[in-house]
């Protein structure tokens, strides 16, 4: 897929019947489509399985901190993720082959039954994802225990949302069968504002879902199966 944002709008209206084919839209209805396209990407956002990317991100840990901000501009300055796959410490940041161990992603219940949350040691063995949207767009991270020694690092794994089409004039570039679902999905939201009959309504949605069907399970990952520390061995 490699489309800009002015080309995917103009397909997408011609999809529903609002121009002819050839037909430019005006310079309104272009910039109404947009803001409706700059939504759809947000929404896309919170669907795990619309994100294709996973991103490896390496934090050095500094001793006798236990939280870090997650977002623009923060402590681990990428944008502000709605899950954290999974996580790992790197031992020592400074040896020629570094050794990264995995470690847990506590849930609220298991970091709420956490005691002693200020406990200080090394290396660490957990970290618990607070969900917070501060007014700068970050959320918290929080280690355990508390590191208490120098090169070490915090490594997360998160699923990055899609971004695209915040300009009219940007190419982008996406996986097989994106281009697709995102000419089908930008149809359906411009169904509504742009007064589509029903029957393209109809049709658009069964092809919006059709779509959506074949990119999805592409960015299934699937895990190990795992047993929790605390019943190992029993």
């Amino acid at each position: 897929m490699a489309a800009t944002a002015r080309q995917a709008i103009a397909r997408a209206l011609i999809e529903i019947g609002y121009t002819a084919a050839g037909e430019v839209p005006t310079a309104a209805e272009e910039q109404d489509a947009h803001v409706v396209l700059k939504r759809l990407i947000s929404s896309l956002g919170a669907e795990r399985l619309a994100a294709y990317e996973l991103l490896r991100t390496a934090t050095a840990l500094t001793s006798g901190t236990r939280d870090y901000s997650i977002g623009p501009g923060g402590a681990i300055n990428i944008t502000r993720p709605l899950w954290i796959e999974r996580a790992g410490c790197v031992l020592d940041s400074s040896a020629t082959d570094p050794i990264e161990i995995g470690i847990d992603v506590l849930t609220d219940q298991r970091w709420a039954a956490i005691a002693l949350k200020t406990l200080s040691a090394s290396p660490i063995t957990a970290v618990y994802f607070d969900r917070r949207f501060d007014t700068n767009h970050r959320g918290l991270l929080s280690t355990y225990p508390t590191i208490d020694a120098s090169n070490h690092q915090l490594v997360i794994y998160t699923p990055q949302a899609v971004t695209a089409f915040d300009s009219l004039t940007e190419v982008y570039v996406g996986p097989p069968g994106y281009e697709e679902a995102f000419h089908f999905e930008l149809a359906w939201f411009l169904c509504g504002p742009f007064a589509a009959p029903s029957e393209i309504r109809q049709r658009v949605k069964e092809s919006r879902i059709e779509a959506w069907a074949r990119v999805k399970p592409t960015n299934v990952r699937v895990g190990e199966m795992r047993c929790d520390r605390a019943v190992a061995g029993r």
